[in-house]
């Protein structure tokens, strides 16, 4: 067999057994399938010409809201997944930074929860703010301060799914819950 073609089919093994990260599988892989209610909120830096935010949104929310299809979902969540990664805002019009800015999808700084963020760490948070079950309090959790914990899960690597069968609502991964459960034991 030539040595080319052995190396070829050796970088393709290598290349396709490469673990994804969790962030990538939750905006490219989990955003298009054709089950998309266990999506998670994502957040993803835009700006308009005057201001630049953050915004918390569904991978496929966002998708659709800018309105042109020259790209594939797929491809939009590949390229979207790039421009989070490397913490590029992407631009967006006018129209576009309006609505997420009426929709409550910005992320605003909770006093409160930078507080207990800054003093006690993420995990303690999430205990705070989270039922037993990991559900983060949808209805008693004014929506700026639920996209902040977003926002702060979001940046630490912790990601909510949404489950319609317990719920509806976002949860946390068991293993996270696991954590702050053992967090608390050490107290």
């Amino acid at each position: 067999m030539n040595k080319g073609i052995v190396m070829v089919l050796l970088m393709v093994l290598a290349v396709s057994c490469q673990k994804k990260d969790m962030l990538y599988y939750i905006t490219v892989e989990d955003s298009n399938t054709m089950n998309c209610y266990n999506q998670a909120p994502i957040i993803i830096p835009i700006c308009n010409e005057k201001d630049s935010v953050y915004c918390c949104t569904l991978p496929r929310a966002f998708y659709y809201r800018f309105g042109i299809y020259l790209f594939t979902e797929e491809e939009f969540s590949k390229m979207l997944y790039k421009r989070m990664v490397e913490n590029d805002f992407i631009k967006v019009s006018d129209q576009v930074f309006l609505e997420m800015k009426n929709e409550n999808e910005i992320v605003k700084e909770d006093e409160e929860v930078l507080k207990i963020y800054k003093t006690q760490g993420i995990l303690k948070v999430l205990e705070k703010y989270t039922n037993q079950y990991g559900e983060l309090f949808y209805e008693t959790t004014p929506i700026d301060t639920r996209n902040y914990i977003y926002y702060l899960a979001f940046i630490n690597h912790i990601y909510f799914y949404w489950d319609d069968e317990g719920g509806p609502g976002f949860f946390l991964d068991h293993t996270i819950l696991k954590q702050i459960k053992k967090d608390n034991e050490e107290d």
